[in-house]
């Protein structure tokens, strides 16, 4: 918050200006301290005030700080609101708050973070889909494994065909097996696996060399039949279509081929 005329904020830029160069941060030791700091920044804010949450649920508390938010932005003072509301499952109020709010949104990220609400607001797993990619292709692999994770959820949940939930499962498991996953709501469900039995396996490694399918049941002293009938349902869990997709998708599994 900045507040030219003094005040808690006025303090911070003084000790500032005495540390040029410099940055700091204050322990808050108690969750009273906590709050009255923030309501002592909404209300002593005079031009901008900016806010970042990973997580503010709508208790007593929270509708009091935003209570207090809300009013520093009706007496002018510009106020950007950082908060994952989408993570914890109240996209449409998020949308609400978005529609109704002028706002000026700049960069790259910002932009996609919005079309994030606007497709999980919807229910729209391609939309989502797209906003993983942008994601990806911005560096924001966090993000972007996220947004994947979302999206095939939406696929499942909407009992989509079973190639297609596998499609988008495989995008899941690549992004999140790429970064340290947090314990963050969306990573909380459940996770999208993609796993083959032993046998399955055996049969798509052997497939994914060039093997024919009456070679791998030769060497596996099994029927040419048995082969293809576990074929069809590796192709269907990993979401593929021919033996040059099954390759790469058994690379996203971390089977050497």
């Amino acid at each position: 918050a900045e507040s030219p005329d003094g005040g808690f904020a006025g303090e911070l830029k003084r000790l500032s200006a005495a540390r040029p160069g410099l940055s700091g941060f204050a322990m808050i030791p108690g969750n009273r301290e906590a709050f009255t700091d923030r309501v002592a920044l909404a209300e002593g804010a005079r031009e901008t005030l900016d806010v970042q949450y990973y997580i503010w649920s709508p208790d007593t508390i929270g509708n009091l700080l935003a209570d207090h938010v809300i009013r520093a932005a009706e007496r002018g003072v510009r106020v950007r609101f950082l908060v994952d509301v989408v993570r914890l499952n109240r996209p449409h109020e998020a949308l609400a708050h978005l529609d109704a709010a002028p706002c000026r949104v700049d960069g790259d990220l910002l932009p996609t973070l919005i079309d994030m609400v606007r497709a999980s607001a919807t229910g729209d797993a391609d939309a989502m889909a797209a906003v993983t990619d942008r994601l990806a292709e911005l560096g924001f692999l966090g993000y972007a494994a996220e947004t994947a994770t979302a999206a095939w959820a939406m696929v499942r949940d909407a009992n989509g065909e079973a190639r297609t939930v596998a499609q988008y499962a495989r995008r899941a498991q690549e992004l999140r097996d790429g970064i340290d996953v947090h314990a963050t709501p969306v990573f909380a469900e459940a996770r999208p696996e993609v796993s083959l039995s032993r046998r399955e396996r055996e049969i798509a490694e052997l497939v994914a060399e060039g093997r024919t399918s009456r070679e791998v049941a030769d060497e596996l002293i099994i029927g040419v039949r048995t082969v293809e009938s576990h074929l069809a349902r590796v192709y269907v869990k990993l979401g593929v279509r021919s033996r040059t997709e099954l390759a790469d998708a058994l690379g996203l599994l971390g089977v050497s081929t």
